[in-house]
């Protein structure tokens, strides 16, 4: 009695039943798991990741992407959640004193007379 695999047909490869592995499709990555079933079936979700500009990532997977309006640039986190869902936060690179009309390094001091 032949072991059960499952074979899929974008990568053209066999899986043993109970391997996971990536597969491409509709512009994004699936995480995909032979479950066999007696059918070959193979189960396939996004749940576990964060699809945005064109690319894929992991639960934990951090990126950086500009702001779409305000021309700074946003470090982003996949959450997952089992939904996909990833949240942004600026990313303070620099710090801006408007009344002095100056910029800073982040961790550098600066005096600033009181008004």
């Amino acid at each position: 009695d032949a072991e059960e695999k499952c074979f899929d047909k974008l990568s053209q490869r066999y899986y043993n039943v109970g391997e996971t592995f990536e597969s491409p499709k509709d512009g994004m990555i699936w995480d995909c798991t032979c479950i066999g079933s007696g059918r070959s079936k193979i189960s396939c979700t996004t749940a576990n990741r964060c699809h945005e500009g064109g690319s894929s990532y992991k639960i934990g997977d951090t990126w950086k992407r500009p702001h779409e309006t305000g021309g700074y640039m946003l470090e982003c986190v996949c959450l997952g959640n089992g939904k996909g869902e990833w949240t942004c936060k600026p990313v303070a690179e620099r710090c801006y004193d408007n009344t002095a009309g100056t910029s800073y390094v982040v961790g550098e001091t600066w005096e600033k007379s009181y008004q």
